[in-house]
This record gives C-alpha cells, sequence and structure tokens, in this order.
C-alpha cells in the first residue's frame, strides 16, 4: 500500500490524521465570509469610512476562528493497533478515546456532496462499547483503504479473542 503524509503505517500500526480538504469542507463558508469582509474592508478604508475598523475587527475574528478550527482538526489522531483504535484530539485539554477493536459491529463510509467534490469521506464504527458507541474517523481521502484494514484487524481481533457473531434468521 502506498503511503500518504496522513496514512502512516508499520507493522503493528496505522495511524492517520485528517486531510486538509477536510477543513475546506467544514468552512468554505467561513473562508467566503472571510474574503468577503476583506473586499468590504478594503472598501471602506478606500472611502475613509469610521467603519473600517470595525470591520477590520470583523476580519480578526473571523481569523482567529478560522485558525482555530485548523489547529482543532489537525489534533485528531487516530491509531490503529491489532487489538485497540485510539483517538487522541483536543488543544489544551487533550483526550484519548480508545475502542477496543472486537468491540466494533458495523461500518460506513458516508460523504457529503462537498466531500465528494473534495474527494475525501467519513468512516463511522459502530461498536457496542458503552463510552464509544460510534467514532467517527474524518477526513479520509478516498483512495485509502482503511475501511478494509480496520475489517481485517477486527476480523483477526474477533477470531483470536474467539468471538463469534450471533444473528437472528
Amino acid at each position: 500500500m502506498q503511503q500518504t503524509p496522513l496514512l502512516h503505517r508499520n507493522r503493528s500500526s496505522v495511524t492517520i490524521q485528517p486531510s486538509l480538504r477536510q477543513y475546506w469542507c467544514e468552512n468554505i463558508g467561513f473562508i467566503f465570509i472571510f474574503f468577503f469582509a476583506i473586499g468590504i474592508s478594503s472598501y471602506l478604508f478606500f472611502l475613509e469610512s469610521p467603519y473600517a475598523l470595525y470591520s477590520s475587527i470583523f476580519e480578526c475574528i473571523i481569523l482567529l476562528s478560522l485558525a482555530y478550527k485548523y489547529f482543532s482538526l489537525k489534533s485528531f489522531v487516530w491509531t490503529i493497533t491489532d487489538e485497540v483504535i485510539y483517538q487522541r484530539h483536543g488543544l489544551t485539554y487533550v483526550t484519548t478515546d480508545q475502542l477496543e477493536l472486537y468491540r466494533i459491529i458495523d461500518y460506513q463510509e458516508v460523504q457529503s456532496p462537498l466531500q465528494q467534490v473534495f474527494r475525501i469521506k467519513n468512516i463511522i464504527l459502530v461498536s457496542t462499547d458503552k463510552t464509544t458507541p460510534h467514532l467517527l474517523i474524518k477526513g479520509v481521502p478516498v483512495h485509502t483503504p482503511l475501511m478494509s484494514i480496520i475489517r481485517d484487524r477486527v476480523e483477526m481481533c474477533k477470531s483470536n479473542k474467539r468471538i463469534y457473531e450471533v444473528t437472528n434468521p
């Protein structure tokens, strides 16, 4: 498998971070508002309007919000080992969640229309875990076979622990 800058793989674990394209998908409206505010601010400065200062403050607030959202998204790291998936996230208050692979019962790939344009997807893992019934792995490039990697590891972990799924006919 070809390694991407977002997917790091060694013999026992796979580490993935959200793609920068996920940031664009989540914040495209704010980004357009920011550039629109720059245009309005430039126009107000050109007119020497007393409101030019307020529009500059508005731009700074939007810029700080976009920066926070960027660093917040980049703080997400998922590490998939042979038995556990770790999700680490947070800027000042860092949280690490773990999900035992044998507890995963279903998988789902989701793509919004904007994610289809940017060629990324979200993977939702449904589990029987009380604290993490759904684990969202967001911003995965479409060509990354993460779903099959997780599925293989889940099946291997279930067979090693001799856990079998029982279904009703």
